[in-house]
């Protein structure tokens, strides 16, 4: 099963595609990869460092009141 989800990784797929189209060259997938992942560590220590939320704040504005059909 784990598998078949990683032929499906949109990721992967939209690499191949634009490599297979010549849009996107390695060098340039290799630039692009380490943009996001220093992004995404520096978003990861911001977070790590910053202060835990208030109790109280936890989950404001994160679910919306109603729904679909009221």
């Amino acid at each position: 099963m784990i598998e078949e989800w990683k032929k499906k990784d949109p990721v992967k797929r939209i690499k191949e595609h634009l490599f297979g189209i010549g849009a996107l060259t390695e060098k340039e997938f290799e630039t692009i990869r380490k943009e996001y992942e220093r992004e995404v560590d520096e978003a990861f220590q911001f977070a790590r460092q910053g202060p835990y939320a208030q109790p109280a704040k936890v989950f404001r504005d994160v679910y919306a009141q109603g729904g679909i059909g009221e």
